[in-house]
């Protein structure tokens, strides 16, 4: 009887590695495909411009220093309000002018909002191109929108 307990057992064992073990994991990179940045998408300033002019009545500082403008523009992107901050935890701010010696007419601000709170978004990254016109001002002239995590949710 002891003999049979032990085939069997052993018999289970050799079963149990064939499925189990020899199956393959999935890869490092099929991991990491879960949670990883999505393609940047375009997003419409129609409504963004609109509140913006509306802003910039109220305060007439808001359209003179772009990182801010930028940075307030990606919290009205995010989650539609200029004021109410974002949920994440992690922020970050990258501007990047061009032009030499002279006055700066255009920049680059990338704006990131890292560590929600969601289990399938982490993240958003907002690349904004903004230039100056002629008044001083500036002007938000195009947005993309980044996700980051398995879900996209715009």
């Amino acid at each position: 009887m002891k003999i049979l307990s032990t085939t069997v057992l052993n018999s289970f064992a050799i079963i149990f590695f064939s499925v189990f073990a020899l199956t393959p994991l999935a890869t490092a990179e099929e991991e990491a495909s879960k949670d990883h940045w999505k393609p940047a998408k375009k997003i419409e300033l129609t409504d963004a411009k609109k509140k913006m002019a509306e802003r910039a009545e109220q305060d007439k500082l808001f359209l003179s220093q772009p990182t801010i403008l930028a940075y307030k523009t990606a919290l009205f992107l995010a989650n539609g309000s200029f004021d109410t901050p974002t949920n994440g935890r992690v922020q970050s701010i990258e501007a990047n002018f061009e032009g030499g010696e002279e006055t700066f007419q255009s920049v680059t601000v990338t704006v990131e909002f890292m560590g929600y709170a969601d289990d399938s978004l982490f993240g958003e990254r907002f690349t904004l191109k903004l230039k100056a016109n002629d008044k001083g001002n500036w002007e938000v002239v195009h947005a993309e929108r980044a996700a980051y995590g398995r879900g996209d949710h715009k």
